[in-house]
């Protein structure tokens, strides 16, 4: 399995570090250089000072590499995160008038007569 990982410690904050990448090129050869079998290594990994970044890195095929190639990382499209308090309040309060309503159907004003 293929991972992604954030390290912190480097000297320009963090590096955004994946593991090596194989897979079959199925329009690739085996001779006189082998390009069917991909296995894609980082040599220099996209180092950020903190987060979200845009930066770039570096990934090769092989030693002597027979391509190189650069890799780049940036931000997503910037969603708000809900604000929990709020999504529990409305669910709770949804749950309280739900609940009455049900209450209220189920017991009459015959229920309280005196015999």
């Amino acid at each position: 399995m293929d991972t992604i990982t954030i390290e912190n410690g480097t000297p320009s904050g963090f590096a955004v570090v994946f593991s090596e990448l194989i897979f079959t090129n199925l329009s690739g050869t085996t001779t006189p250089i082998d390009t069917k079998d991909v296995d894609l290594t980082p040599f220099a990994f996209a180092n950020c000072s903190s987060f979200p970044c845009t930066a770039s890195g570096g990934i090769d095929d092989r030693s002597p590499a027979v391509f190189t190639s650069t890799y780049t990382i940036s931000p997503a499209a910037t969603v708000p995160e809900p604000n929990s308090i709020y999504g529990f309040l409305t669910a709770l309060g949804a749950a309280v008038l739900i609940g009455r309503k049900r209450l209220s159907r189920s017991i009459s004003r015959s229920d309280y007569r005196r015999p």
